[in-house]
């Protein structure tokens, strides 16, 4: 089909040269560099500015004396100014730290600060708290940002979207599902072989992202593989689920956790499970269930506990598991 005489047959954009390299290069981190004389630094976004001082840290240095004693002698504080930018950001949050945070954060991702950021607050609160200039590592008396905001890694500007994304959400759909976690990596809950733990929005922006709330939630777990059911004394490591966790840390062995984990998820869910089975603990005999971690398996259980038949026959007391 001819092309129109009135449609563009090649790209008009603008020339690669005159592309905005500047604001390209704002949404990503760069180096530090050295503090021009006579300058401070912005307590928030990092860059210097010529404004006068809002904030001073105090400092010492440790020196030994004649008589061998360690003494700290106070040095000059550390102080840091408040740009123009920045200025205006906490007037719009009216001088409260948390609020201030979180409008930091926004600005790192440069999303113009709401009228009233007050809802924003419990999304926002704890990943803005982690933005400014003073808090990312060791206060410098001598270094400054190029640009705004440079030493915002990309891993916490995701996470930055991230929480803002889930505010937004929140606000379309009140009754936002909770979102599914799969623990920081293994694929699944050693024991059980859930692949993912939910927890509501709000839950996860407070804790600072999926990553953050993960962690937390997500128990980690190294033994070796018998411990699991499998053969063989390979150390493996990876996570259980909170369920299993809050059984896991009632028992003095990974083994037995494992089988008290099935045990009382078998009570909760009706499955038949005879006494004598668990009994065994009590005259000193291990009772192993196979873990999700003994299959060498990448696809988690679609239900807790899938991978594990019961097989019970009528003329022994006692079921053998197999995976």
């Amino acid at each position: 089909m001819p092309a129109r005489s009135d449609t563009p047959t090649k790209y008009v954009g603008p020339e690669p040269g005159k592309l905005d390299a500047d604001a390209l290069r704002r949404t990503v981190p760069d180096d530090p560099i050295k503090l021009p004389k006579g300058l401070l630094a912005c307590e928030g976004c990092g860059i210097a500015h010529d404004g006068p001082a809002i904030l001073a840290i105090p400092r010492s240095r440790t020196y030994v004396n004649a008589k061998g004693e360690a003494v700290e002698k106070p040095i000059a504080p550390l102080e840091y100014t408040r740009c123009p930018d920045c200025t205006r950001l906490n007037d719009v949050a009216g001088g409260d730290e948390r609020t201030r945070n979180s409008l930091y954060a926004l600005a790192v991702v440069q999303v113009p600060a709401p009228e009233d950021p007050t809802p924003l607050v419990q999304w926002m609160g704890t990943i803005g708290g982690l933005v400014s200039w003073l808090n990312p590592g060791e206060p410098s008396a001598e270094h400054c940002n190029p640009y705004p905001w440079a030493h915002v890694s990309l891993g916490h500007r995701r996470k930055i979207k991230e929480a803002y994304l889930l505010a937004m959400r929140s606000r379309i759909d009140i009754k936002a599902a909770p979102l599914d976690l799969p623990p920081p990596w293994g694929g699944a809950c050693l024991f059980c072989g859930i692949g993912t733990v939910p927890m509501a929005p709000l839950e996860v922006a407070r804790r600072g992202g999926r990553e953050y709330a993960a962690q937390m939630i997500w128990q980690g777990v190294t033994a070796q593989a018998k411990a699991f059911g499998a053969k063989g004394r390979e150390i493996l490591d990876g996570f259980v689920c909170p369920t299993c966790a809050e059984v896991g840390n009632r028992e003095v062995s990974v083994s037995r956790a494992c089988a008290k984990a099935f045990e009382e998820h078998a009570q909760r869910n009706g499955i038949r499970v005879p006494t004598d089975l668990f009994n065994l603990y009590e005259n000193g005999h291990p009772v192993v269930v196979p873990g999700w971690a003994s299959l060498g398996r990448i696809t988690p259980n679609a239900e807790p506990w899938q991978h594990v038949t019961l097989v019970i026959e009528e003329d022994e007391p006692v079921p053998e598991y197999v995976a």
